[in-house]
């Protein structure tokens, strides 16, 4: 029998098996325990709070749970960050440690336990030598680059003889910082390059690659090949090039989204579900899932940790790190302004995990691929097209929206 089944629900099932109880997390607790941790801290170190963006924060409170036991925790104050060109200094070490135990405290508190506290648990349970409910012939892992450093070393427990990891490393949007060597791995002679794709049209694949050109020639020169025999093969399936579509203001660019989304269920005849509405930030999101409701169209805010709430009748409306993993017929990316995408205050090496995001949603279509932006916000402040756009813009169509006037009957597009 094969078995198939995401990380955190076999860490799930196999805790159960083990301890008789499966872990709670829901994740309204999650970002209420982070607010209210990190608003705590803030008052506690007050002027004297080193300067780190927020989201970077969090990606390091998400390497500490990836690769130390809650007991080793103390071992991130000295260890080197791959990955990562922003320097730390022992303060930012410090106030990042201060937050993690301090999140961890709060999630024990509201009885919840972050997924990624699932798989330190089952790890400490193989480490006791507790067997899962079956044995495995082999483990094969999909989307590796994505797992981290304790969810391989559990994956890699379960059958180290027979052990398969397919993954690509330019699609790494969640920072692990470890390298196979490190792991006690051994790939060495024992690799692959898959070079072709199958599911993206050769014109979005050709949009999509200069994002992550760079950071594709630095994993395949780890790799022991010839960069030049190893080059990507785009799709020989055709399709049309992917749209960059101008927007005067936010409510043009939903007025813009409602059309379009109506003429690829109309005319195209797609099914909602092939449909996949994504944006980097919160705010892009909740203004697209109100456009689509208002126009009619069923829609879902997806979210990767709740996967029961997915509907299959509905477009999904979703961040561009919760798409990895999906695919779709369509999708359409809007929101792409400086200091959302990418988001602001970066350093060159985040700015690089940013065209990785943008990228990885790209090629979660199959067929048609829109990117839209607004030229002035809600409040008429101008807001700058991303630069990201500006890089693949040669082989896109540009594309300019009109102002719909508050029409309410938005005929199906002609692009």
């Amino acid at each position: 029998m094969i078995e198939a089944s995401h990380l955190h629900k076999w860490c799930l099932d196999y805790i159960k098996f083990r301890e008789g109880l499966r872990p709670r997390f829901s994740p309204a607790t999650k970002a209420r325990a982070q607010q209210k941790v990190l608003d705590n801290l803030r008052r506690e170190w007050g002027n004297s709070i080193p300067a780190i963006p927020e989201g970077y924060l969090w990606d390091e409170i998400e390497f500490i749970m990836g690769c130390f036991l809650h007991e080793q925790r103390k071992e991130y104050l000295d260890t080197d960050r791959m990955g990562r060109c922003r320097p730390l200094t022992a303060d930012q070490r410090a106030f990042i440690l201060g937050l993690y135990e301090g999140y961890m405290a709060q999630m024990v508190a509201e009885g919840e336990v972050d997924p990624a506290e699932f798989v330190r648990i089952a790890y400490r349970l193989r480490q006791k030598g507790d067997e899962p409910e079956h044995s495995y012939a082999g483990v094969i892992v999909d989307e590796s680059q994505d797992v981290s450093e304790i969810g391989l070393r559990l994956l890699h427990s379960l059958a180290p003889e027979a052990f398969i990891m397919v993954g690509d490393g330019v699609q790494r949007i969640f920072t692990k910082g470890y390298s196979m060597r490190g792991l006690g791995i051994d790939v060495g002679g024992r690799s692959i390059i898959l070079r072709k794709n199958y599911r993206n049209t050769h014109q979005i694949l050709e949009a999509a690659f200069p994002l992550i050109a760079t950071e594709w020639k630095k994993e395949t020169e780890t790799s022991t090949a010839d960069v030049a025999m190893v080059a990507p093969i785009f799709s020989v399936r055709e399709g049309p090039r992917p749209a960059i579509v101008a927007c005067h203001q936010n409510e043009d660019e939903c007025r813009f989204l409602q059309r379009e989304v109506k003429y690829l269920l109309s005319s195209l005849r797609y099914s909602p579900s092939e449909i996949c509405v994504m944006a980097r930030n919160d705010f892009y999101r909740q203004i697209a899932l109100k456009a689509l409701h208002e126009a009619g169209i069923p829609a879902i805010h997806y979210r990767a940790e709740a996967e029961d709430t997915a509907d299959i009748g509905r477009v999904r409306v979703s961040s561009l790190h919760s798409a990895k993993g999906h695919e779709y017929s369509a999708v359409l990316i809007i929101g792409l302004v400086e200091g959302v995408c990418p988001q602001a205050h970066l350093d060159a090496d985040e700015v690089q995990d940013e065209r990785a995001v943008l990228y990885v949603g790209m090629t979660r279509a199959r067929d048609m691929v829109y990117l839209s932006y607004s030229e002035r916000g809600e409040q008429g402040q101008p807001l700058q097209r991303s630069r990201f756009l500006d890089e693949i813009g040669g082989l896109c169509d540009e594309l300019c929206a009109q102002p719909f006037a508050h029409q309410t009957d938005l005929p199906p597009s002609s692009n």
